[in-house]
């Protein structure tokens, strides 16, 4: 990774819904990338009532523990630069992964919860995912 446009906040993956195995692969992938530096931090059910700057402020990679499992799979970013951010989601696309929704921690933002900001990622990815479909009038009903 290389770029140096605009940071916010540690430099940090937070996932949710990803079982051990999965957030391995994560490592791997962003050690490929150079990207040794960003810290993975799953994501517990008991975070979700965290604001987003103190859940990215838990320990990183952990053997054990509860993760998140029954969440839908997100992926919250922080301390990378836009182009960073692009790197990283095209690394992913290509990693065999199952899909993940993907967010970015902003000034803006790092006030909500992850519950809080975890159903507004959903509704807009469902939203955008219904704008590629072919029921596409359909879904601009939606917006009235």
């Amino acid at each position: 990774l290389g770029g140096t446009s605009d940071r916010f906040g540690p430099d940090a993956m937070l996932t949710v819904g990803f079982k051990l195995e999965e957030v391995s692969a994560l490592r791997q992938m962003l050690d490929r990338m150079g990207a040794d530096f960003v810290r993975i931090i799953p994501c517990s059910e008991e975070m979700f009532q965290l604001r987003l700057f103190e859940a990215f402020g838990r320990e990183g990679e952990r053997e054990g523990g509860e993760f998140a499992l029954g969440a839908k799979k997100t992926i919250f970013l922080s301390g990378l630069s836009g182009e960073e951010v692009v790197e990283v989601v095209a690394a992913y696309k290509d990693s065999g992964l199952d899909r993940s929704v993907f967010a970015a921690m902003l000034p803006a933002n790092a006030e909500k919860t992850l519950e809080e900001l975890m159903a507004e990622v959903h509704k807009d990815d469902a939203l955008l995912v219904s704008f590629q479909s072919p029921d596409f009038g359909e879904a601009l009903h939606l917006l009235d």
